[in-house]
């Protein structure tokens, strides 16, 4: 029996079924959790901090059996219409006409939200209740929220119903004791690894959502952002847009890295030049005085100057980053590649941007060589699909500040081989013992007339050191 709040002395409350590993711990949400719940509020003011930690986690367990009890009547609601509607149509009745045909909108306006938030809440409701008995269960019990369990949902809502058992009994059993965050990295490992066909598949199909939305912040400000992107042309520009924020600051231009990032991002999208801001600001023309001479002009037989010649005002700065190269690159280059033109693939018709980055990859050595198609571990990011990884590597093989490091991983993911080298470097890769990438998975050479046949970078290998993994 749970411990009741008013067995203390002289009958006045005692909440200590709310200490850690109090009686409130172990009793599953429903009308007793409530009611004690109930009580503690109502008296928080006899409450230590620990028991309001405890009165915290049981309204939490208690929202969680909520969401439970919502979402299996939404799953009941949704699995009626479909039958009204199955039932309409074979009665004959006109399309816009028939019982159950608009669920979602139904939904919707019971929860004062739009018919697409409504239709999100059944798809979810559907798959859960039908599919994912592990994760029903632990939201009854109060152990995963509706945050987690749209997670789950999400993450299993297109696999196959075996793939979806499987894939229910992992993540209900870490959900309880993961952050959001890292329930969805997890989530989304597990579901490149059981379909990887089908998350490139999905991945392709919303390339056709691809857009620019504008919005209003809380603050009367705008948001502008580019949605369903890909993500190495996302990672390269956002890369590209962190370096040159990075040297304007040290160029002296006032305002932290985001403002300046966010700065550089709204320049290049109205074509202006962010360089064109540290131009120094003309002094004023001094008072003109009857002892002094009158400044010489074309006019009056003296030479134009001729930096700015009569009539034309002087030109703009040098912008350093409108050719495509970053001021200060020429002097991180080693000596030896003095005569190799590190900017070759950087004009290049639909080629991305090349951008500086520390690449870090735990990536199958099939995947990096183009034999096969397991996905990779890019840092922060999570799993990257194999095409996307080739993509990121490719543009970042093409700078000079670039600083790889790999770990390749054998066929049941272990550890093999880890190094690091720094410098630009030829991508794909040459075959072993081959002069230039002729496998014609790597397609056609991208050697410019009259270059030598090897590229003396294939060659350097002074500044790689191999570890231990």
């Amino acid at each position: 029996m749970p411990q009741s709040p008013y067995d203390g002395p002289g009958r006045t409350p005692s909440w200590d079924a709310f200490s850690q590993d109090g009686a409130a711990d172990g009793l599953p949400p429903g009308p007793a959790l409530a009611a004690l719940a109930g009580g503690a509020v109502a008296d928080l003011g006899q409450l230590d901090e620990g028991q309001l930690l405890g009165v915290g986690s049981a309204a939490r367990r208690l929202a969680a059996h909520a969401g439970y009890l919502e979402l299996m009547a939404v799953a009941e609601f949704s699995r009626r219409c479909e039958a009204q509607l199955e039932a309409s149509k074979a009665r004959g009745d006109r399309v816009r006409s028939r019982d159950g045909e608009y669920p979602a909108e139904e939904l919707g306006f019971e929860m004062t939200a739009t018919a697409y938030s409504a239709g999100l809440l059944i798809d979810m409701a559907r798959n859960i209740a039908g599919r994912l008995p592990r994760t029903l269960a632990g939201m009854a019990a109060g152990l995963i929220d509706r945050d987690r369990a749209r997670v789950i949902s999400n993450a299993t809502l297109h696999l196959p119903d075996e793939k979806a058992a499987a894939a229910d009994q992992v993540l209900a059993e870490a959900a309880a004791e993961m952050r959001v965050a890292d329930l969805q990295q997890k989530a989304a490992r597990l579901e490149a690894r059981l379909d990887p066909e089908g998350v490139r598949a999905r991945k392709d199909e919303r390339k056709r959502d691809r857009r620019v939305e504008l919005r209003r912040e809380d603050s009367g400000a705008a948001s502008l952002a580019g949605r369903e992107l890909d993500p190495a042309e996302a990672l390269t520009g956002k890369a590209s847009i962190d370096a040159e924020a990075v040297r304007l600051r040290n160029a002296g231009l006032p305002g932290t890295l985001g403002q300046i990032r966010a700065m550089i991002l709204m320049d290049r999208i109205h074509q202006r030049s962010s360089w064109d801001r540290l131009a120094p600001q003309p002094e004023p023309e001094p008072e003109p005085s009857q002892d002094r001479d009158p400044a010489p002009s074309p006019e009056a037989g003296h030479p134009a100057d001729p930096e700015t010649e009569a009539g034309h005002p002087a030109g703009p700065p040098h912008d350093p980053y409108r050719d495509g190269q970053f001021p200060g690159d020429e002097d991180d280059e080693d000596e030896d590649d003095a005569d190799v033109n590190d900017d070759e693939d950087e004009g290049r018709p639909g080629g991305r941007t090349p951008l500086p980055a520390l690449i870090n990859i735990i990536v199958p050595a099939g995947t990096l060589l183009g034999w096969s198609d397991m996905p990779a571990d890019v840092g922060t990011w999570g799993l990257m699909d194999a095409a996307t990884v080739r993509d990121l590597i490719e543009a970042a093989s093409r700078h000079p500040r670039t600083r790889w490091c790999y770990t390749l991983t054998g066929p049941e993911g272990e550890a093999i081989a880890h190094a690091c080298a720094r410098g630009s470097h030829p991508w794909p890769p040459p075959p072993p013992g081959r002069d230039g990438p002729a496998d014609p998975r790597f397609g056609a050479a991208r050697r410019p007339p009259g270059r030598a046949e090897r590229d003396p970078r294939a060659d350097r290998q002074g500044n790689l050191r191999s570890r231990p993994s």
